[in-house]
């Protein structure tokens, strides 16, 4: 995978149908962010997302919003630029540290508020506000990340798009988007902050939304008794259910902040400035925070909705939608994996990828540090010719590195050595040569590619299993055993398409009470051939 300019250092994030790399643009040599789209048969809307999360970010310049440097959508594949920052999202952070102090709550809250006060007065909604797209370094500075689902104020977007636990109960009754929603999911995003937990995830669908129209959280005075009164009243406003009893723009929270008398010292500090991360240390001994809430564990949740009538759930799996023939859904959901591990259910309004909750991280949600796989090929050792001398150092070993992706996902041997599943972080080393990558995957044939490991160079390998394969999609009537150049590979009805080589095959559909149909057909990489056939009777003449 090459992107122009670009020297692409680590994947971060690899899915059905997004990329998100560490990268150095050559021409300023700074780190970057690159988030690509791989060209998909299926990526239409996909597409359209991408290119409005470009624009939307395009407009707005701010401190407390993570920046755009380009966009790219005439490239093969289509990518996207981002600022890189040095931090970790705030999901990650609680994760560690449990809770935040009143301190740092403030900070926080006043710094995404900035930010959001920007994006709504350039007429743009976030509707995805969370600690997982709150990004924060080590001086203090925070940044609103991840615009994928943002939209215009005046778009009259239907679709419901965000973060169980997050979501404004009016969007669970079918209300349009708003400056409120966006409010309610910043006070909701404080209130986890600082109770350690979200009291409304749920743990099913149902029970998400649910909570999110009847349920509300316990006072955070009951919670945090080292909180100052005015910032326990200020999220309560922020997060009323009646969307009319909140708190009524980003400006009037900022306003209202200025005036905090236990955060005086602080509040003509620009938008950033240094918090210390200390565990806070208000609890009781004994005490965690699925006590304190009284809320069982949470476990991560793929979520959908949309609204017909009254309420009509619309739910529908990635394991359909990924396969080229079928149309894809209208709404999409995946699990919300860079917040704790046991809190969220994301809903989402378009397609997106479905990934190992254990390894997704997504733009804006980068942990401090990534693990690196190094393995590394050494040449077998060498005997010297009897009687010779061995004279100075031995020779430097010489070592490239590999970036290795596959869409949707693979198994990777490099040579005769396994290297795990991908998504892989970090470079995989290799001494300089010939190698060969195979790509192995339970629905499709194996696919290898031969590279060459240059000293002290990083390459990078994509591979996209859509691109590179043919499929068939065959309905027959009544039904078929379905032979592929003789040899048995499913029956109708096809739970998925037959995913081959491109190339000639001879396809045989066999039913015991009907004539066989034997034709040979032709298998083009990246497209699908949809067969339709009607079985004769074996009387028939």
């Amino acid at each position: 995978m090459k992107i122009k300019g670009y020297q692409i250092s680590e994947i971060l994030l690899q899915s059905d149908e997004m990329i998100i790399a560490r990268a150095v643009q050559e021409s300023l040599d700074r780190t970057v962010f690159l988030k690509i789209l791989p060209q998909l048969p299926t990526a239409g809307e996909l597409r359209h997302q991408f290119e409005q999360e470009a624009r939307l970010l395009a407009r707005l310049n701010h401190p407390n919003i993570v920046t755009i440097h380009e966009f790219n959508a005439d490239h093969d594949p289509a990518y996207l630029v981002l600022e890189y920052f040095a931090g970790r999202n705030l999901a990650e952070y609680l994760v560690e540290k449990s809770s935040l102090t009143a301190e740092q709550l403030f900070s926080i809250l006043r710094q995404a508020v900035t930010g959001c006060a920007k994006a709504h007065s350039a007429g743009i909604l976030h509707r995805d506000i969370k600690p997982a797209n709150l990004l924060i370094d080590d001086a203090g500075q925070v940044k609103l990340t991840d615009f994928g689902l943002a939209t215009l104020m005046d778009s009259s977007q239907r679709r419901v798009a965000g973060t169980a636990g997050y979501l404004a109960p009016e969007l669970a009754l079918g209300e349009v988007p708003t400056q409120l929603t966006d409010i309610y999911a910043l006070g909701m995003t404080v209130y986890t902050l600082a109770a350690g937990e979200n009291p409304l995830s749920g743990k099913n669908l149902n029970e998400a939304l649910n909570l999110a129209i009847n349920s509300k959280p316990r006072d955070l005075s009951e919670l945090r008794t080292d909180l100052p009164d005015e910032l326990v009243k200020l999220v309560s406003r922020m997060i009323q259910k009646n969307p009319h009893d909140r708190i009524s723009s980003c400006d009037k929270i900022l306003e209202v902040l200025t005036e905090f008398k236990a955060f005086a010292p602080v509040k003509s500090e620009p938008q950033r400035g240094p918090i210390a991360f200390q565990k806070p240390d208000h609890r009781k001994p004994g005490e965690t925070p699925a006590e304190l809430l009284n809320v069982p564990s949470r476990k991560d949740w793929v979520l959908g909705l949309a609204f017909f009538g009254l309420l009509v759930f619309a739910i529908y799996s990635w394991s359909v939608s990924k396969r080229p023939d079928f149309v894809e859904p209208y709404v999409k959901y995946i699990p919300d994996t860079t917040a704790r591990a046991d809190t969220t259910h994301q809903i989402t309004s378009i397609p997106m990828p479905m990934v190992d909750e254990d390894t997704l991280h997504q733009v804006g949600q980068i942990p401090e540090e990534i693990g690196k796989n190094f393995v590394m090929t050494l040449p077998a050792p060498q005997t010297p010719p009897a009687g010779s001398d061995i004279i100075g150092d031995p020779p430097r070993l010489k070592f490239g590195s590999l970036v290795v992706a596959a869409i949707p996902w693979a198994n990777i041997v490099v040579d005769s050595t396994p290297q795990g599943m991908t998504p892989i972080a970090g470079k995989l080393n290799f001494s300089v040569g010939k190698h060969t990558v195979h790509f192995m995957h339970t629905d499709y044939p194996e696919i290898s590619r031969e590279v060459v490991i240059q000293d002290g160079k990083t390459d990078s390998l994509l591979l996209n299993w859509y691109k590179e394969l043919g499929f068939l999609s065959i309905d027959v009537y009544p039904w078929a055993d379905v032979y592929v150049n003789s040899n048995r590979v499913d029956v109708t009805p096809l739970k998925k398409p037959i995913a081959l080589q491109p190339g000639e095959y001879q396809l045989l559909l066999k039913n015991p009470n009907y004539s066989p149909w034997n034709r040979f057909v032709t298998v083009t990489a990246g497209d699908t051939q949809r067969i339709t056939v009607r079985l004769l009777n074996s009387n028939t003449p």
